[in-house]
Order: C-alpha cells, then structure tokens, then sequence
C-alpha cells in the first residue's frame, strides 16, 4: 500500500504515516486469516454445510469495531489524498484547456 501511495505522491508521507499503512495491513491480514474467501461473515455455513467461521464461536464485537473503525480512518485518509490530487488535476486540465 506504502508504493501505492508513493506512486500518487511522494509527499504523501507528511500525511499518511507509516504506521497508518502498517495498520491497515495488518487489519487487512487478520480479517484475511478468519475469512479469505470472503464468505464467513456474509453465510453461516459453507458450501459444504459446515460453519463459516469453523471452530469460532465467539466474536468480540468491541474488537471488531475497533478495528473496522482504524481501518476506515487509514483508509479515508487516501481517499482524501486522492480526492485531492483528483481536483488538483480537473483544475490544471480547465487551465490549458484551449
């Protein structure tokens, strides 16, 4: 995400820190390692009949909404880094727009 970001501007860094990016990978990463498929928390069972969460039976919702909550402050903060440079870029094609 680090290079993605770099990629969009270099300056990014006074902005995004790298503990923003560390963040939202490791969030990323936990939720990938409970439900990779992206099917556990949307069905209670699986293709095959069993539980979409396996032997989870419990989930901290507290947890869960601190996470998503860091999760979507990171990414809100490229959001708005790009919804910048977006603007910056409509206003610099209005300029030489013949």
């Amino acid at each position: 995400m680090r290079k993605i970001a770099e990629k969009i501007d270099p300056s990014v860094d006074d902005y995004i820190k790298s503990d923003d990016v560390d963040l939202i990978g490791t969030v990323i990463a936990c939720f990938t390692d409970v439900d990779p498929e992206s099917m556990a928390f949307r069905y209670p069972t699986s293709k095959f009949g069993k539980s979409s969460l396996g032997e989870i039976t419990l989930i901290n919702i507290r947890n869960l909404a601190e996470r998503i909550s860091s999760l979507s402050d990171g990414l809100d903060k490229f959001d708005l880094v790009v919804s910048v440079l977006r603007q910056q870029q409509d206003e610099m094609r209005q300029m030489f727009q013949p």
